[in-house]
């Protein structure tokens, strides 16, 4: 059942808005922690990291921080993702601190 969830997650990709992505994330997190990365379609990571880079500008603040949380336990998709977040952190800072 887990698989066939996860390949039609893979063909809809395309449709998820941030937070959905964002719970996709959380649930292959929770499988790789429990030891079941087989059940990964081969290239949904590689779809996600493309469907993050469009919607970057979409994630709230603290849906940035739980996904860079998250990615923890996904090495690929963090390497992939982990500085473009954190860019977006940087740029969204800018209006919180004050001009010199």
């Amino acid at each position: 059942f887990v698989g066939e969830l996860l390949l039609q997650c893979d063909k809809q990709l395309w449709n998820f808005r941030a937070g959905d992505v964002l719970h996709l994330c959380l649930a292959l997190s929770t499988l790789a922690q429990r030891g079941h990365e087989d059940l990964l379609p081969p290239r949904i990571l590689k779809r996600i990291e493309r469907r993050l880079d469009s919607l970057y500008f979409e994630l709230l603040p603290v849906q940035i921080v739980r996904l860079l949380e998250v990615l923890e336990h996904l090495p690929d998709l963090e390497k992939a993702c982990s500085s473009k977040l954190l860019d977006e952190v940087a740029y969204r800072m800018r209006e919180v601190t004050p001009l010199s």
